[in-house]
């Protein structure tokens, strides 16, 4: 659990195809991108964030999303529906597939 509000968060970081630009990435995500992932109910903010300048290491991704959901199982639910898999099937004509990583994060309290 995140915080004391019961919300949990996922990270999803991924390289795009070498055909898409960033500019074009952006855009599909301020026109289409943001509102489904929003429409998902388990999810309750969603934050993209590029990958400018690697301050240390290889640079292994362009983007960086940080999604706030109810919880893993629910967002595990809406992974599993019909929407969200039409979403993934867009989403990948951009990101490279076999870029992605998913995890979902466990704040630790000092």
């Amino acid at each position: 659990m995140i915080g004391g509000d019961g919300m949990e968060k996922i990270i999803v970081y991924y390289k795009l195809r070498e055909n898409k630009s960033a500019e074009e990435y952006e855009d599909y995500f301020r026109n289409e991108k943001y509102s489904v992932v929003m429409n998902f109910p388990s999810v309750k903010e969603f934050k993209l964030y590029r990958a400018d300048e690697m301050l240390t290491g290889k640079k292994e991704f362009d983007f960086l999303g940080e999604l706030t959901v109810t919880s893993i199982e629910e967002y595990k639910k809406d992974r599993d529906s019909e929407a969200f898999k039409e979403f993934i099937e867009k989403w990948v004509s951009y990101a490279l597939p076999e870029s992605m990583k998913v995890v979902s994060l466990k704040e630790i309290k000092a």
